[in-house]
């Protein structure tokens, strides 16, 4: 059940969520997008509010709560912009866990399913699984 009703439209709740991601405060932020999720599972920015869910909880050291989000984003809308950043992120994610070789198989994963990933991303995905 949500903790904090949902008055506005959907896009002043993602904003308002958004903001607590801005300032840092990823305790709320969390609470927001875990509410604005079941409410508007339909919306254009569902996939980008699952992402900052998932940012949220890696940013409080929650690392399986963050991997399971990332997951559910990349199973759910793998063609979404987001698509290449939860990957990367499920990696980081697995690697906090301790799961360095999950990790580095869900970085590889990048390559192939997103080609055309910016070279920015795809650095950091070199960087993360080398020797």
């Amino acid at each position: 059940a949500p903790t904090t009703a949902l008055t506005g439209s959907a896009r002043d709740e993602y904003d308002l969520a958004y903001g607590y991601i801005l300032t840092g405060d990823y305790g709320l932020a969390e609470e927001s997008f875990r509410d604005w999720l079941p409410s508007f599972p339909s919306d254009p920015q569902a996939a980008d509010a699952q992402f900052w869910l998932g940012e949220s909880h890696l940013q409080q050291g929650e690392y399986r709560e963050a991997a399971s989000a990332f997951l559910a984003l990349y199973n759910s809308a793998p063609d979404s912009q987001k698509g290449p950043d939860a990957l990367l992120r499920l990696g980081t994610s697995l690697s906090a866990l301790g799961e360095q070789n999950t990790a580095c198989s869900t970085f590889a994963e990048i390559g192939r399913k997103y080609p055309n990933a910016p070279e920015s991303l795809m650095s950091r995905v070199r960087d993360a699984c080398e020797p």
